[in-house]
């Protein structure tokens, strides 16, 4: 996060113009019933995909979309139209779940950003003065047109999208389970939080740090309750004993300020497996790519509803 992967992208984008698209929040919005929005582009830039839910329910139109050569174009109140697709698509995220793949997969490459300059503004701004001398303002004529350039000599006539995606996804251990994925899409806001952010859940992490949408702190305890347990520690000794020994992973996955903390902490550890066992399935595919145990593969209900519990 905060690493300038937006800026590489729209610089890009600003070379190509109305053909790009460069800030598309919602993929049903480009694969949805409604596409006319893609018909025109030539790339493509989702920006912060989070709805799981999307990703899995529209993925076999995303593959259709990047293999095939034409497509239906649907606009509203207009009949539909067969249209050649020309579409190439790249995914901006900070959720490591943003878009299933498969192990050996041939239509999808991940690349990991550089986070060693992530925040210094000092360093991006005179990065990027002379790409964008203003923030949000017009690019450098002379430097766009460098850009444009290079793009357009660059010699790709031996290279092979295809197979370089390819032979990345040999070099990974990525195991897809459709069942798992969807009881993933199926979970509550507060479950998914805690299965993307594990790491911090496993050492204990402060209710007061937990930022969700629509949730309140009560609400956050009641939906906490089914999944992690509750202790409490005076502030120093959370500080001594939890952040100043892990404080590499909560700065990863959340922002604690410490002189917000209250002196009574409350923290939240996710239960052990066997109190947990169908959340810790997912959480296992999710951040280890482990399947689930055979024995539980069959069937596994996460929780998904509020169970009525009273605050803790």
């Amino acid at each position: 996060q905060g690493c300038g992967k937006s800026f590489a992208i729209e610089t890009i984008y600003e070379v190509l113009g109305i053909f790009a698209l460069k800030n598309v929040d919602e993929l049903s919005k480009i694969f949805g019933k409604f596409n006319a929005l893609a018909a025109t582009a030539i790339l493509i830039n989702f920006n912060e995909i989070q709805d799981a839910t999307d990703s899995f329910n529209l993925q076999h139109k995303m593959k259709s979309a990047i293999t095939q050569a034409s497509g239906i174009i649907e606009r509203k109140g207009v009949d539909s139209v067969e249209s050649e697709i020309w579409n190439n698509f790249i995914c901006t995220c900070n959720d490591v779940n943003a878009i299933p793949a498969e192990k050996g997969n041939r239509r999808f490459q991940y690349f990991t950003c550089n986070n060693e300059f992530a925040g210094e503004r000092e360093y991006f701004q005179n990065l990027c003065k002379d790409i964008q001398p203003q923030k949000q303002g017009e690019y450098n004529e002379e430097f766009m047109g460098i850009l444009l350039h290079y793009f357009r000599t660059l010699d790709i006539q031996r290279f092979d999208a295809e197979d370089s995606i390819v032979q990345a996804s040999r070099n990974t251990n990525v195991i897809y389970n459709e069942q798992l994925e969807r009881q993933y899409t199926g979970l509550n806001q507060v479950d998914r939080f805690v299965v993307d952010n594990f790491p911090i859940f496993e050492i204990g992490v402060s209710i007061e740090r937990i930022k969700i949408d629509k949730y309140l702190t009560t609400g956050l305890a009641i939906k906490l309750k089914s999944s992690c347990d509750f202790i409490r520690a005076r502030k120093q000794k959370f500080i001594k004993e939890y952040y100043s020994k892990n404080k590499v992973t909560y700065d990863k996955y959340i922002m604690i300020d410490l002189n917000s903390l209250p002196e009574q902490v409350r923290l939240y550890l996710i239960k052990q497996e066997d109190q947990c066992r169908d959340l810790m399935n997912i959480v296992k595919y999710k951040q280890f790519n482990v399947p689930a145990d055979e024995g539980d593969e069959n069937e596994t209900k996460p929780n998904q509803d509020d169970d009525g519990s009273e605050y803790i």
